[in-house]
This record gives C-alpha cells, sequence and structure tokens, in this order.
C-alpha cells in the first residue's frame, strides 16, 4: 500500500474533498502516512447575483485555474474579467486594460478604493501572464479573489438588489391600490 485516500466535507460548502497521503510505513498497530494532499480542490464559491454572462464567463474560468492552483492562470483570467467589466460597463477605450479603468472610473464615478482595487487586480493578472514578472502565488491569488469578489459586488451585485428591491417595493404599493 503506498498511498491511503480518505475524505471530509468542506465546512463552507458541505461538498466532499478527498485526501490522499502517502503511507511512510505500516506496522500491526499503526498506519504512518505523511501531511495530506489535496485530490481535487474545491472550487471557490462566487455569487454571481446580477452579474452579467460575459463577466461570469471570464470569472468561472478564473476559478476553474484556481481549483487546480494555477495561480499564474488565476490571475491572468482576473484580468480579463476586470477587462469585460469595464467593456460591459460602458468603458470602451482601447485594448489597455488601464485605460478602460481610468474611462469607466470617470463614467461610472468609482471611489478611490474601487479604482485601486481595480488597479491591483490588473497588475496581479499582469504579473501571472508574463514569465519575468514573480508569479503569483497562493496568498496573492486569495488576496486577488477577495479583492474580485468585492469589485463585483460593487458594481454589479449591490446595484442590482438597489434596482430590484426598488421594483419589488413599487409593484407592491400597486397590489395595495
Amino acid at each position: 500500500m503506498d498511498e491511503f485516500v480518505a475524505g471530509y466535507a468542506c465546512d463552507h460548502c458541505n461538498k466532499a474533498i478527498p485526501l490522499v497521503w502517502k503511507v511512510q510505513s505500516l506496522d500491526s498497530r499503526a498506519l504512518w502516512v505523511d501531511f495530506p494532499q489535496e485530490v481535487i480542490r474545491v472550487r471557490e464559491t462566487f455569487n454571481f447575483a446580477h452579474v452579467p454572462k460575459s463577466v461570469i464567463r471570464d470569472i468561472e474560468e478564473a476559478l476553474d485555474c484556481l481549483s487546480v492552483k494555477s495561480y499564474n492562470g488565476f490571475a491572468a483570467m482576473c484580468r480579463r474579467a476586470i477587462q469585460s467589466t469595464c467593456q460591459t460597463l460602458g468603458a470602451e477605450g482601447s485594448n489597455k486594460i488601464e485605460k478602460q479603468i481610468n474611462e469607466l472610473s470617470e463614467l461610472a464615478s468609482l471611489d478611490k478604493d474601487t479604482v485601486a482595487a481595480l488597479k491591483e487586480v490588473m497588475l496581479g493578472g499582469h504579473d501571472g501572464a508574463h514569465p519575468q514578472l514573480p508569479p503569483v502565488d497562493p496568498e496573492r491569488a486569495n488576496l486577488l479573489l477577495q479583492l474580485l469578489k468585492d469589485i463585483v459586488f460593487q458594481l454589479f451585485t449591490r446595484p442590482g438588489l438597489i434596482k430590484e428591491a426598488a421594483t419589488k417595493r413599487l409593484n407592491a404599493i400597486q397590489e395595495n391600490m
């Protein structure tokens, strides 16, 4: 027996996560193993409420990269998701993402923190796409994921929820008349 496989349920999504341990030794009393490794990483969850399909496609591909620990690919796809976001929200600009972010900032009157988050994801994606730049490690990938989630919430989900709430209120008022 070279390996031992077992699993547990993810605390977040309750999906099975199989783990494999390399067997170091086996005697009549115990099985000695090394540190476990995930066999298949559970795909990160993401709230896609009110997010356009073009942006969802890029984020889903980024999450696929992350699930197999392709951190550079994940970062590059996050950058692409930012570019899709800019285009979806009307910042045509050029093929230069920084120009699109600046244009979107003016079009949507974005606050400084949102612009900074957009640019950090852009730079992380730039690093992931170019071998001469620092590679993206798991810690940086996690930061990019959190920034991307925040950006998507601010630019798509929150406005969509506000509009949905207003529509439901108007409908309720009309039903009571």
